[in-house]
């Protein structure tokens, strides 16, 4: 072995015929590199937060239209259902 093997190995690669080097192996990046993989992960993050937002606010509109009078049928019969005047008097409860 030489003063420096490890960043002149080359390994086989299995799909070809060729060898190639990887420089991830051993962990040489450069600034480049390392600004890109930065730009791809604020990327990924900002498209994480945009489609948690959206699935919230479908699931919000689940809820509104579920609770609201005007499109809940089961709510409007018992609605209907409800006697025209409220008992106030004990006696008037029981009858």
């Amino acid at each position: 072995m030489a003063i420096g093997w490890r960043f002149t190995e080359w390994r086989c690669s299995p799909l070809k015929a060729t060898p190639t080097y990887n420089p991830y192996y051993y962990g040489v990046t450069t600034a480049e590199e390392e600004e890109e993989e930065k730009e791809e992960e604020e990327e990924e993050e900002e498209e994480e937060e945009e489609e948690e937002e959206e699935e919230e606010e479908e699931e919000e509109e689940e809820e509104d239209r579920g609770h609201s009078p005007e499109r809940d049928p089961r709510y409007l019969s018992e609605i209907r259902e409800l006697p025209k005047r409220v008992p106030t008097r004990l006696s008037e409860c029981h009858t």
